[in-house]
Parts: structure tokens; C-alpha cells; sequence
């Protein structure tokens, strides 16, 4: 067992924490599906793995988008140690398909993805993380399909934080409009800054939502128009577990109402917690982290005081 202090034994943590992505789920045809974090190079490395569960040969295409500024993003040629063309890939009967990026350059480049393939087609996504002096590390989180409305139930009681990552997966800039029911019948509404098209952003629930701090609920995100996807996560701030929460994609009218408790979020002061895999990335409407601990998951998740998570903090245990 190893201890670490402040801010290095938190991003230690986090990177352990987060170390490997991994996700699955079932292709249809011409259906995109969503891959909503990749990241190489710095300690990441992406391994994306595609099976063909049927007797025929199939195809499928991958298509990345990497971050920029301003939470948008550019298209991505990620390059694959096994030099494919990662839009027209082939897959035998039967086979399996290990694309491993190359995860060399000294920066991290992250974004998001998306997979167009036959139906029968099936896929998980490994994100490896390798801290000097530490083995490489996994966790897993799943992925979600675009769509006008999704709900995320959160916890973020007994040391645990919820957050959650949203790529604007549409073809217009989104503004997202947000209820959120407490376990204690209390309503809060708010409206998150735009996403660009094809952007990405990712934030703490009670950060944005204060009113939630220290309770659980229901969180309803949805648009008037266009789409996007969304993962939620589960973080134990004091012993540095992850584990992925479910998002469950609907559509209709919201089902939250209420007169609002307040809570933040209204005004756009979201405060922006990257699941950029490795670093740190303020967009507009999204402000600048301060001080004072670092705290992973999926990357820099954030820079809060201790009074900020509205919970004790402990740092984690590193190594059992």
C-alpha cells in the first residue's frame, strides 16, 4: 500500500481510476452509435475491439471527433497501430478485429467517436492507462445512443459524486434544458450553455446543480431540437472507486415539473469537468477551473476544494 498527498495522490488516482474504458454494445445497420470519449497519447492509449457475431462478412466505419477549444471539436484521423483505414474496415465471419492506437505522442488528443456498422456487428472500447510507476489500469462505463431526451438517475450521497459526459451528436449547436428531482421532492431547472455542433461537455452534478449536493434524484436533460448522447458516471471521492451509472434514452414531452428550487445552472455557470481524457478543457460558457485539488475521472474531472464537492474530503488510498 502506497499513500500520496494532495493533488498527485488525486490524479493518481484518477488515472488508475479511470485507466482502461471499456464499453459494448450491439451495431444495427447504418445505425451510428456513439463512443463518447477517446483519448491517445500522454499515459492513455484506445483499443477498440470489433466482433462480427454472424456467419457473413461485415463492414463497419469509425469516425472520430477530437476536442479543440470552446468545447468543439475537428474531425480526427486517430491512427491505429495495425494502419487501417479506420472508415472501411472488413471483418471476417465469425472474427474478431483489435484496433490499438498508437498512443505515442507526448500530449493527450481526446474527443469523441462514433461506429456505423452491419447488423450483427458488436464492439467495446478499452481506454489503457499507463502512470509511470504503476501498472495499467481499467474500468468500464457504458455507452449511450443519441437521442432529444435522456434521464440520468444520480447519487450523491455517502461520499459518492454523479457527473456526466454529453456529445452534441446532431448537426446544430444545442442548448440543453435540465430538470432535476431530489429524493427529497425538491425541483430544480436550468438550461446548460450551447454545445456546439459535434461539440462536447461534461460536468459534476452538484457543482452545476448545488441543490443536489448531498442527496440523489433524477436528472432530465433535453432538447427542442437536434440530438445528443450522454454516459453518467459514479465517483466515491473518498476511496477513488468509478463505476459507470445508467442513462436511459427517451423521447416525449419532459416528465419533470415543478416550480424550481433553484440550485444553479440557469445562468450558465456550469463548472466544466472535462472527461477530457488527461487535461483540462474550459469552453465558452464553460468557466476556468480554481484551485485547489485535481480530481480524475476520465481525465482532469475537475479542480474543487473540498467544500466545493459539498462532502468530506479523504484522500484516496493508492494500491489497496
Amino acid at each position: 500500500m502506497r499513500r500520496m498527498s494532495g493533488t498527485s495522490r488525486v490524479s493518481c488516482v484518477g488515472a488508475i481510476v479511470w485507466g482502461a474504458f471499456l464499453f459494448s454494445f450491439t451495431a444495427t445497420a447504418a445505425t451510428p452509435l456513439i463512443i463518447p470519449h477517446v483519448a491517445d497519447g500522454g499515459v492513455w492509449q484506445t483499443t477498440i475491439v470489433l466482433t462480427n457475431t454472424t456467419a457473413s462478412p461485415a463492414s463497419a466505419s469509425l469516425s472520430f471527433f477530437q476536442e479543440t477549444s470552446g468545447n468543439a471539436t475537428q474531425a480526427w484521423n486517430l491512427t491505429f497501430v495495425e494502419n487501417v483505414n479506420a472508415q472501411s474496415l472488413s471483418i471476417g465471419a465469425g472474427s474478431t478485429l483489435f484496433l490499438h492506437s498508437t498512443g505515442t505522442a507526448a500530449a493527450t488528443a481526446q474527443g469523441w467517436g462514433e461506429m456505423t456498422a452491419d447488423s450483427g456487428v458488436v464492439v467495446y472500447v478499452i481506454f489503457t492507462s499507463r502512470v509511470p510507476g504503476q501498472s495499467a489500469q481499467q474500468g468500464t462505463v457504458s455507452a449511450g445512443s443519441s437521442g432529444t431526451r435522456i434521464l440520468m438517475p444520480f447519487d450523491n450521497t455517502s461520499g459518492l459524486v454523479g457527473a456526466i459526459g454529453i456529445a452534441n451528436t446532431g448537426g446544430t449547436p444545442i442548448a440543453i434544458s435540465v430538470n432535476i428531482r431530489t429524493s427529497n421532492g425538491a425541483v430544480t431547472q436550468g438550461t446548460l450553455p450551447t454545445i456546439p455542433t459535434q461539440g462536447h461537455a461534461a460536468f459534476v452534478i452538484s457543482q452545476q446543480f448545488p441543490a443536489t449536493a448531498g442527496l440523489g434524484g433524477l436528472a432530465e436533460f433535453y432538447v427542442s431540437s437536434g440530438a445528443f448522447s450522454a454516459i453518467a458516471l459514479s465517483y466515491n471521492v473518498s476511496s477513488g472507486a468509478f463505476s459507470s451509472a445508467p442513462v436511459y434514452v427517451q423521447s416525449g414531452p419532459p416528465i419533470i415539473t415543478g416550480s424550481s428550487s433553484g440550485g444553479g445552472g440557469g445562468n450558465g455557470n456550469v463548472v466544466y469537468a472535462g472527461l477530457a481524457i488527461g487535461k483540462t478543457t474550459n469552453g465558452a460558457g464553460f468557466p476556468p477551473l480554481t484551485p485547489e485539488l485535481t480530481e480524475f475521472v476520465g481525465g482532469q474531472f475537475g479542480v474543487y476544494t473540498a467544500a466545493g464537492w459539498a462532502l468530506p474530503y479523504a484522500g484516496p488510498t493508492v494500491g489497496g
